[in-house]
């Protein structure tokens, strides 16, 4: 009966041993997800910072764009206002009777 029972703590040792080698192979590869983890969400916020520096730099460059668009059809509203007044003077030249060079 004794050697029994001397058996059978040996066998629950043996299987506590386990379980703790178990229970160690498991931490270890929760530790090693937790720091892949870690590392891909760190990876994330470097991209998620980089796209929000390009999205302000489009941002900005589309703003400088349409402040250029505007300043071009500002000088092209000033160009078709020039040609219209020199084209308004000829004709009041030419009706008066005057001369126009080259004209």
């Amino acid at each position: 009966a004794m050697e029994a029972e001397s058996s059978r703590l040996e066998s629950l040792r043996l299987k506590a041993e386990m379980a703790e080698q178990q229970a160690e192979a498991a931490s270890q590869k929760l530790a090693a997800s937790i720091a892949e983890s870690e590392a891909k969400a760190s990876e994330l916020e470097r991209l998620l910072a980089t796209s929000q520096k390009l999205q302000a730099a489009a941002n900005a460059s589309s703003t400088e764009a349409s402040a250029d668009a505007r300043g071009s059809a500002a000088f092209e509203a000033d160009d078709d206002a020039v040609l219209e007044a020199q084209a308004a003077l000829l004709q009041q030249l030419r009706a008066s009777g005057g001369t126009v060079p080259g004209g």
